[in-house]
């Protein structure tokens, strides 16, 4: 039973400081009511003492048990209002609780007013965490923490951090921890359904980390609870706090991991301002979230199509400091629609340690640096490689074009390329194209354009001029270029080679060739090629090949001139082409085609040479040489 515990009647005592005992019932109602909305829990041998101020307002109770006090609350009032209630340990001899009320409190009615409850708690003689309690949502709200010294007399001065919790509903949702150090919120929380305050460490989905540089928001890091890992940088513009940064995004990294022990796999770059994936990183063996900036691999840079489609990845890779190849998309390909099995082409972009020559068998019929006297004489920076119309101008290594154009008159249609060879950096003008190829990056070996006889030409042929720029990469070559053919050389000056310099290459010296002799291009040996010699000039695995190679040397297209040398010479060559083995039916087949086009077009030459004594060839003629084209390169569209 509660009992009161009267002071007597003494005159002497302090009015203040008496029991109420003349006013039991009214003493009763208020008591329980107090009692109540604290949730005290006493026992049936506890005693409250009231004390009251001068102006009668009960300022303070405390409360025995077995005559010994176990806790005190103590009233502050504004006037004759409550504005705070706070609780003490008697036993601990520390404050607990404070309780806070909405205006116009009363001790007579603040049981239903209220508004919020600090709850003090203690390691040894330090205060370590005080958790705020709601009363309008019944929850806790906020949990504060402290530095080394805090206690409840001086704790506004201690402040390390604050957690604020927020609910949907009666489920926890978000906790945002707040740094007061920095005086930034530096993470947020994430829980899944059925979290509580009090179980709320089980429930973790993802967490954000907030980075701060000079006061500003730089960066936020996603931690995923489900897999153990970061997930995603968020980087910012200047400007971002934490309250705005969701207009201020400048691009994310996301994280990839893989197998049991989930390394970290890739990073997939975002642009904000453009909106679209720019870069992938991909990592070496043992790559985390904490060390991956020394285990990358290699990485993609991804352009795009004006509809925002794919175009091409350039891969760079960080052991060799270089570019290394570049992936052609098919067309509508999008990032994500699984694009790295959607490639139509693969570009190397190494640098070359040898050259091969630009067409793959044919005849040396000019070199530089003077024409032969039966071609008149006079200056001639290039070699011309003699081949048949629309024979495949291959890259003779690792590059890209600077330049297309057609010079009437000159040299027709010709590209100027430029290409790392070894440690220099090699330009090529190639000219009289029937026409241009369509890649700007190609791999060694690719088809860059196709032989023609257009400008001033007599024949089809390939007309190659070759530069070196000492000392320049390629890619200040590149930067240098003004679409200057010549790199300031003019068109009959070799120039000096040197550091810095441009200078014009002997090609034949470079190639490894000399004049009228028949070549391909199946190997090649340090800078030059190592060319096939005259007694063994076809050599090939298969038929076919073979009659390329020999007929390349002599067949000439839509501007060829005929006369009695030039048939006899082609009729020299396609005896040994007669004299060449089919190995099987389907070369039997091919042999038999050829040789009546061979036979139709002797006739037909001999007819126009022998009764007009020389000329261009006809349209009869060139109908043949197309056919017997479409044998020898059925997949190649002639011009």
């Amino acid at each position: 039973m509660l009992k009161i515990k009267s002071w007597g009647d003494n005159k002497n005592e302090d009015p203040k400081k008496k029991m109420l005992g003349f006013k039991v019932i009214s003493f009763l109602l208020v008591t329980c009511t107090f009692l109540f909305a604290l949730s005290i829990n006493l026992s049936a041998n506890v005693n409250i003492e009231k004390i009251y101020d001068d102006s009668g307002n009960v300022v303070k109770e405390v409360y025995y048990e077995n005559e010994s006090p176990i806790y005190s609350i103590q009233f502050n009032y504004s006037g004759n209002l409550i504005t705070k209630a706070t609780k003490y340990d008697e036993k601990i001899n520390k404050t607990t609780d404070d309780y806070y009320f909405n205006s116009g409190t009363t001790y007579a009615n603040y049981a239903n007013n209220y508004t919020f409850r600090n709850s003090f708690t203690y390691d040894g003689n330090q205060l370590s965490k005080i958790t705020q309690y709601d009363y309008s949502i019944n929850k806790n709200v906020k949990d504060y923490y402290f530095k080394n010294g805090a206690t409840y007399d001086n704790y506004t001065n201690y402040y390390a951090t604050r957690n604020t919790f927020v609910y949907d509903g009666n489920q926890l949702s978000k906790v945002t921890t707040h740094d007061y150090s920095i005086s930034r919120n530096v993470a947020d929380y994430y829980f899944k359904a059925g979290a509580t305050y009090d179980n709320y460490v089980n429930y973790y989905t993802t967490k954000n980390e907030f980075t701060y540089t000079n006061g500003a928001l730089t960066k936020i890091s996603q931690y995923d609870y489900s897999i153990g890992r970061y997930v995603t940088d968020y980087y910012f513009k200047a400007g971002a706090t934490y309250n705005n940064y969701a207009s201020y995004y400048s691009k994310k990294n996301e994280f990839t991991y893989s197998g049991a022990n989930k390394s970290l796999y890739t990073i997939k770059q975002y642009d904000y301002a453009v909106k679209r994936y720019l870069v992938v990183y991909y990592f070496k063996s043992g790559a985390s979230y904490s060390n991956y900036a020394s285990k990358y691999s290699y990485k993609l840079t991804f352009t795009y199509n004006s509809n925002n489609t794919l175009k091409d990845a350039t891969k760079y890779d960080y052991d060799s400091k270089q570019n290394t190849v570049r992936y052609v998309f098919m067309a509508n390909t999008y990032f994500g629609q699984n694009h790295m099995n959607r490639i139509s082409e693969t570009v190397n972009l190494l640098n070359s340690s040898k050259v091969i020559i630009p067409i793959k068998s044919g005849t040396v019929t000019a070199v530089a640096w003077y024409y032969p006297p039966s071609f008149g004489g006079g200056w001639h920076p290039g070699i011309d490689l003699g081949a048949s119309n629309g024979t495949p101008v291959i890259a003779p290594a690792n590059g890209e074009v600077l330049k297309r154009g057609f010079q009437n008159g000159g040299y027709g249609n010709y590209m100027v390329t430029v290409h790392q060879i070894g440690s220099d950096t090699y330009t090529f003008i190639m000219g009289h194209l029937s026409r241009h190829g369509t890649n700007t990056k190609f791999n060694q070996g690719a088809t860059i354009g196709y032989v023609g006889s257009t400008g001033n030409s007599n024949g089809p042929h390939l007309h190659v001029e070759v530069f070196k720029h000492t000392g320049q990469t390629l890619a200040t070559v590149k930067s240098k270029f003004n679409g200057n053919d010549y790199f300031g050389l003019t068109y009959s000056s070799n120039g000096t080679c040197g550091a810095g310099r441009v200078c014009r290459i002997n090609p034949q010296q470079f190639f490894g060739l000399s004049m009228g002799q028949r070549f391909n291009s199946t190997s090649a040996s340090g800078m030059g090629i190592m060319s096939i010699p005259d007694e063994d000039f076809y050599g090939y695995d298969n038929y076919l090949d073979n009659v390329r190679y020999l007929y390349t040397s002599v067949n000439f297209g839509a501007d060829a001139f005929y006369d009695i040398t030039a048939l006899n010479e082609y009729k020299l060559v396609i005896d040994e082409i007669r004299e060449l083995e089919a190995e099987t039916e389907e070369e039997a087949i091919i042999k038999a085609q050829l040789e009546n086009l061979f036979d139709e077009k002797i006739a037909n030459l001999e007819q126009i040479i022998l009764n007009l004594n020389n000329s261009y060839l006809t349209e009869k003629d060139l109908t043949i040489n197309d056919e017997i084209l479409n044998i020898l390169y059925p997949q190649t569209d002639f011009d």
